[in-house]
């Protein structure tokens, strides 16, 4: 309604699960669909809801690319409630490490690279942050190898994707 009396230009929703990106796809007034994204919540984007949405005339906006902050962080510097993610963090940063990657480079260019269609959301807390992440979106894409190692690295623990979940 509101639409239709022109006090709006777009509807959108943002989601958590794969369901819910089903009904926003489905809904023929959601232009805009945001959704999480990260080297370890690649839920929607195995199901290839990024690219059916773009195809079919939706917006897709991707966030928690750091997984709020989660994939910046060292392992030893975790809290420790968040004990259970250490063994992924090691992993993490030893893929960045390996590859010449910081983490911001390394995440921001494995969501470009892993759903080029997609507008990503992003939020910083330094001008290093900022300054970084421009840099990241100018850089050369990742190889292959990096990519494969980086969505190997996919999880479905809840514990550890669903920032909700965290203490």
């Amino acid at each position: 309604e509101l639409k239709q009396q022109g006090e709006i230009g777009n509807l959108g929703i943002s989601v958590y699960q794969p369901d819910e990106f089903r009904r926003a796809m489905d809904h023929p007034e959601m232009a805009w669909i945001q959704a999480p994204f990260n080297v370890f919540d690649q839920n929607l984007n195995k199901q290839d809801f990024f690219e059916e949405a773009v195809k079919n005339g939706k917006r897709v906006f991707l966030r928690s690319v750091f997984l709020q902050g989660l994939l910046l962080m060292e392992p030893d510097s975790l809290p420790s409630a968040m004990d259970s993610a250490s063994t992924a963090i090691k992993e993490w940063r030893t893929l960045c490490h390996r590859h010449d990657l910081s983490p911001i480079k390394a995440a921001l260019c494995f969501v470009l690279t892993s759903a080029p269609d997609c507008e990503v959301v992003i939020g910083c807390e330094t001008k290093f942050q900022v300054e970084e992440i421009i840099e990241a979106v100018r850089m050369n894409l990742p190889n292959d190898e990096f990519l494969a190692a980086a969505k190997a690295l996919h999880t479905d623990d809840p514990n550890l994707i669903n920032p909700s979940k965290w203490q």
